[in-house]
């Protein structure tokens, strides 16, 4: 979803793109835009939901 924002596309037609996912998710003072990549942040929020989970 954070792809198709940034770059326009659509299911319909796609598109070439001068810059790599990998270089989008750099952080800002690196010189990226400064995304999170979002299967890292699908773990720690999985990790976090199962932990509450097992402590009450």
């Amino acid at each position: 979803m954070q792809r198709n924002f940034i770059w326009g596309d659509t299911e319909n037609k796609r598109r070439y793109h001068a810059i790599g996912w990998d270089k989008v998710t750099v952080p800002k003072w690196m010189g990226g835009l400064g995304l999170r990549k979002l299967d890292v942040m699908n773990t720690a929020c999985l990790s976090k939901l199962g932990w509450k989970l097992q402590t009450g």
